[in-house]
């Protein structure tokens, strides 16, 4: 899965993850390539999980 995701234009990291909003219930049962972002909708799709950057 992390091959269709976009490598990262801070470090070139190719661990990323698609940042998911809103008040989820169970994010343990989460897929690894999901990272809850909150509830404050943002511009940023994508997280590094290398350098932690957004965009």
């Amino acid at each position: 899965m992390f091959a269709q995701h976009p490598e990262c234009p801070a470090c070139g990291g190719r661990q990323t993850t698609k940042l998911v909003y809103g008040m989820p219930v169970d994010t343990d049962s989460w897929d690894p390539w999901l990272y809850p972002a909150g509830c404050c909708v943002m511009p940023q799709q994508w997280r590094c999980e290398v350098c932690d950057h957004e965009w």
